[in-house]
């Protein structure tokens, strides 16, 4: 751990307490989660704003969202000629366990223009949204919603070991067991290298190619999902299919579900969602949707390939399936798909007051049902 600063700036559009204090939080927000800073391990914050916001102090927007340890100064900022106008600028020190050369600093809005080529290293992260939980809580279709609602691309990672499992049973290997699958491969490396899997974007939504064949229809059997789990253990397939995503949401802004997004894969997305439901209403939901697409399945056996797979993945070595600590739980047993949409997008767009404590919550203790909305 070392003393670390991160600075960044942020323009208002209007010289009014509300827009000063929301942009400042948007600021704020940004700085803490891009570097990974702790709330309480923020030493101090110094603030400068230009002369023509005069409605409030910037710092009173940290105090708002609960750093009432950390040291906190705003200066009017000198007049130059030619500078930004309408700016708040923010220098946050903290104990941080990066070292300082990795320390990103934050330009938003018109203040890209002091520091554009920070600016244009941020945009290879974009913006991501990141949702976990196990199967049937409904991650998939609400992560489609989200995206489509926002204009982000969704991106469906579940797909990916379901076809790295398609793969491995047209090669008829047998994936009821995953440390038998490991030893029956001469080397899992060399199998992942001649998959070709490819991920396309058509009309915004999600298409799998597995060795030049479109198999997004095909990986939604059952039997695939159960195989899907069993191949996700081996940390060959993890490594390469995570490489992936990342690169992913390195090139546009993304909505993603799986089982470890907010936890190995973006753990630096800018909203973590745990989705939950229980185990009734899971088994209801992935009932419709398999009849729905034309599959009959009874509900005692969907229960038991639920629980089945909750245990491996719950269980599994290689990053499983838990809660973020900085993720919001959100259980959507009596909720109507609108209305889970609408609840993330309002947490996506507040992300600064539940990220950073804003009314006395912290984000992991929020769990989200009817009754609050």
């Amino acid at each position: 751990m070392g003393i670390r600063s991160a600075r960044g700036a942020i323009t208002v559009m209007r010289d009014e307490g509300d827009e000063i204090l929301s942009a400042t939080k948007e600021l704020l927000s940004e700085i803490i989660t891009r570097n990974q800073f702790k709330h309480d391990d923020v030493i101090s914050i110094i603030f400068t704003a230009t002369k023509d916001l005069t409605k409030v102090y910037p710092a009173a927007a940290a105090r708002e969202l609960g750093f009432t340890s950390a040291a906190l100064m705003c200066a009017e900022e000198m007049r130059v000629e030619g500078s930004l106008p309408m700016c708040v600028r923010a220098c946050v020190t903290a104990e941080c366990g990066l070292p300082q050369r990795d320390i990103e600093h934050v330009y938003l809005r018109e203040a890209t223009r002091l520091r554009p080529d920070l600016a244009r290293a941020r945009r290879r992260g974009a913006v991501a949204i990141a949702i976990d939980g196990p199967g049937g809580a409904g991650k998939s279709t609400l992560a489609k919603m989200v995206a489509e609602a926002l204009g982000f691309v969704y991106v469906d990672t579940g797909a990916m070991y379901r076809a790295a499992a398609l793969y491995c049973m047209r090669k008829g290997i047998d994936l009821s067991d995953g440390s038998l699958l490991a030893r029956r491969l001469q080397s899992v490396e060399a199998v992942l290298d001649s998959m070709d899997l490819e991920i396309k974007f058509v009309d915004g939504a999600q298409k799998i190619f597995l060795c030049g064949g479109d198999v997004t229809e095909a990986i939604r059997d059952s039997a695939v999902g159960t195989g899907a789990s069993q191949v996700s253990v081996i940390p060959a397939v993890r490594e390469k299919l995570v490489a992936l995503q990342r690169k992913l949401a390195q090139d546009c802004d993304v909505v993603m579900d799986g089982r470890d997004i907010g936890t190995h894969v973006l753990p630096n997305a800018r909203l973590k969602i745990y989705l939950d439901a229980d185990l009734k209403t899971r088994v209801t939901r992935r009932l419709k949707d398999l009849r729905e697409k034309g599959r009959e399945a009874e509900s005692v056996e969907v229960e038991r390939e639920l629980r089945e797979r909750d245990h491996r993945d719950m269980t599994r070595d290689a990053s499983p399936l838990c809660k973020a600590d900085d993720a919001v739980v959100l259980d959507t047993s009596n909720l109507t798909r609108e209305e889970a949409r609408e609840k993330i997008i309002e947490l996506f767009r507040r992300g600064s007051e539940f990220s950073l404590r804003e009314n006395g919550l912290t984000a992991g203790s929020l769990e989200v049902t009817r009754n609050v909305l």
